[in-house]
């Protein structure tokens, strides 16, 4: 029997750009208190480059080998946040996330990430790549009155590495497994 995992490549954030971001969603909950949102957790924090889904175990080793001879000649970047929006759009949101400013490495990144991918056999999203950081997810679609976007101040983040992840999704809420890094 093939066993399989739900998998994905992401970046990480350091523990007091978490920090601050929890800040962020604690002067959010007193404006969405009546909202029935679900406020993603300081260890499940992290911004998703492509989803892969289901993955056969016997497939980690060879889609860890090509992404990382994709993302090879990829030197490391920093990264700014711009705006806190609603996704995916105002009037009926599904996600409350911080926007990140594209820019060309990152853009190389996700593309090599998934040219990496589809050498290993696996699909890969055709949809534009929208950089984000979900902090709370809707439980159900609702009408806001609430103004977006806002403005934020974060610090400018510095990525030298991608991680492969897999989740498991419970009652308890979805469980992340960092299955490997992958350093530029």
């Amino acid at each position: 029997m093939n066993k399989y995992l739900r998998t994905f490549f992401a970046m990480e954030l350091s523990l007091p750009l978490k920090d601050k971001i929890i800040d962020i969603q604690k002067h959010l909950q007193i404006n969405f208190s009546d909202n029935k949102l679900h406020w993603i957790a300081k260890n499940s924090l992290h911004i998703t480059l492509q989803f892969i889904g289901p993955t056969q175990i016997d497939d980690v080793a060879n889609i860890v080998n090509n992404v990382r001879q994709k993302i090879t000649d990829i030197d490391p970047f920093n990264l700014s946040f711009s705006t806190l929006n609603l996704f995916p759009n105002n009037k009926r949101p599904s996600v409350i996330a911080l926007q990140l400013i594209e820019n060309e490495n990152l853009i190389e990144l996700v593309n090599s990430i998934r040219t990496g991918i589809s050498l290993s056999g696996y699909a890969v999203e055709n949809r534009i790549f929208r950089p984000h950081l979900s902090i709370a997810r809707f439980h159900s679609r609702c009408t806001l009155q609430s103004s977006f976007p806002q403005n934020v101040v974060l610090p400018d983040f510095y990525v030298d590495r991608c991680v492969f992840f897999s989740s498991e999704l419970s009652v308890q809420g979805t469980q992340y497994t960092k299955l490997t890094e992958i350093f530029l």
